[in-house]
């Protein structure tokens, strides 16, 4: 009896904490939570590893105005265990950065943005299992191809992930209506029955 609680207890997926860090300065599309999109971590200058010179060169990302400060990406807090999870905007009540932001763009866009700028209000939601256990792996994807880093935590492994409650979504990030199975596990045998009706 011991040993399947062992099990259990290795197979959860602690509560963790992602930023997003987009190396094109993005906004990142969360697609497991419907209409989720958050800001990535901007840098006024990045390097670059360019293959025609042999060499690192630096730029700046469109959109980003001479002087901006580095600013952080928003963050995603998962409880996989409760299925929630809270968007954070670290530049929320950052009144010292949000100024700055704020007189470069009325200074070099004539961007008019009122009395005060600030961060993104917090943001809770709660997602049944299969879906929470869908975002768990799209942004543990997200960290290994570089969009988004591990703030506090560890990274879950794909074991771990596989354990969680539910089943993985096809298409999460669908808004539309269509004739695909809600679930992947399910997704091989619709692409024979579509292979067969030819």
């Amino acid at each position: 009896m011991s040993t399947i609680v062992e099990k259990k207890a290795k197979a959860s997926v602690q509560p963790f904490v992602v930023e997003m860090t987009d190396p094109r300065c993005g906004d990142v599309i969360i697609q497991s939570i419907p209409g989720c999109r958050l800001r990535s971590a901007i840098k006024a200058v990045k390097k670059v590893f360019s293959p025609g010179k042999g060499e690192e060169t630096t730029f700046a990302p469109s959109g980003v105005v001479p002087g901006m400060p580095e600013l952080p990406g928003m963050q995603i807090h998962i409880y996989p265990g409760r299925c929630k999870y809270k968007i954070v905007d670290p530049l929320r009540g950052d009144e010292k950065t949000c100024g700055i932001i704020k007189t470069l763009l009325e200074k070099n866009r004539g961007v008019r943005l009122g009395d005060r700028l600030d961060g993104v209000p917090p943001q809770d939601g709660s997602l049944e299992p299969s879906r929470m256990k869908t975002l768990v792996r799209e942004l543990v994807s997200m960290v290994k191809s570089d969009t988004a880093r591990i703030e506090k935590g560890v990274v879950p492994q794909m074991e771990e992930i596989e354990n969680l409650p539910g089943r993985f979504l096809t298409n999460p990030g669908s808004t539309i209506r269509n004739s695909q199975p809600r679930y992947e596990d399910e997704l091989e045998s619709w692409v024979e029955g579509m292979d067969k009706a030819g």
